[in-house]
């Protein structure tokens, strides 16, 4: 959003390239949500054309063609063995998905939850899972950071662990400043669904102008 403004300041507009894809239902949704830009170039010229090639086995060759482009994917971040698994691992989840869609549906569809709040919920949990999981594999870059992960996983859970995920989650501040943090979250917030609503940025001048010199001072 900073970028996007910043370039409408120059008279330039840019893509949306993010769209909350922490809320995402699926990998395949999550993808359709996270570098918007990337994901839709390699659907178009690496997953696209691959599908039609493999066409004579429509699931098989869907799943080779989710597989060889998120493959892809994960090599356009680097050549490291944690780029390629990350990309394989986008791939293999895909190719999952698509496999047993058809089971799933059933199965929620049996315990009434076919397009329930329940179901939304454990796929955003879900998705959100894999989705770090597959952070691990990008950040370690290579197979030395991938065993330092491995083994790391199980520790750092000792008597001190409250104090350090405090300190993990407000970077060193004082409660304080966390507090005035989060509430100005909450503010921005507040303003983003009052202006989809409301059509702010579309309301007159001497509407908007107050709102704003309101949102800087609460700022």
């Amino acid at each position: 959003d900073l970028a996007r403004g910043a370039s409408l300041l120059f008279g330039l507009g840019l893509t949306n390239n993010f769209n909350a894809p922490f809320l995402a239902t699926s990998i395949t949704d999550f993808w359709r949500r996270w570098h918007i830009s990337l994901s839709e170039w390699v659907r178009d010229y690496v997953f696209s054309p691959l599908q039609l090639l493999w066409r004579r086995w429509p699931t098989a060759g869907t799943v080779a063609a989710l597989f060889v482009a998120f493959t892809g994917v994960g090599l356009w971040h680097g050549s490291g063995c944690g780029y390629l698994l990350m990309g394989m691992f986008y791939g293999l989840c895909m190719g999952w998905a698509l496999v047993t869609r058809r089971w799933r549906k059933r199965f929620w569809k049996a315990l009434g939850q076919e397009n329930g709040a329940g179901r939304q919920v454990f796929d955003v949990v879900v998705t959100f899972h894999l989705v770090c999981l597959s952070f691990l594999f990008f950040q370690a870059g290579d197979w030395t950071g991938l065993r330092a992960q491995a083994q790391a996983l199980p520790l750092g859970w000792g008597a001190g662990w409250r104090g350090e995920f405090w300190t993990g989650l407000s970077g060193g501040a004082h409660a304080a400043d966390v507090a005035l943090a989060w509430a100005s979250v909450g503010v921005l917030l507040a303003v983003h669904l009052a202006g989809r609503r409301l059509e702010l940025l579309r309301s007159p001048a001497w509407l908007r102008y107050p709102c704003y010199a309101a949102l800087a001072l609460a700022l």
